[in-house]
């Protein structure tokens, strides 16, 4: 039984310092509510990238947006 309480305290160390590493490499730590936090920014991301890719593709042409948003991509890929 002690065995595996101390396993149980082992894995919730390593949650904790994997959610703490997480958060300070995004610049967002909230302790416990760090996923919460990174989920709201992820969704607000999500929207406004979805609105610039709307107002793109209403102001220019779509065959030279594609291949901008695909080169956009790569250079995002490569350093990350």
């Amino acid at each position: 039984m002690i065995d595996e309480l101390e396993m149980l305290r082992e894995t919730m160390r390593a949650d904790d310092e994997r959610l703490h590493i997480a958060g300070e490499r995004v610049g967002l730590y909230m302790g416990c509510d760090t996923p919460d936090w990174m989920a709201d920014e992820i969704i607000a991301l999500r929207r406004e990238l979805a609105a610039y890719k709307q107002a793109m593709a209403e102001m220019y042409d779509p065959e030279v947006v594609e291949p901008l948003e695909m080169r956009v991509t790569e250079i995002l890929a490569a350093n990350a």
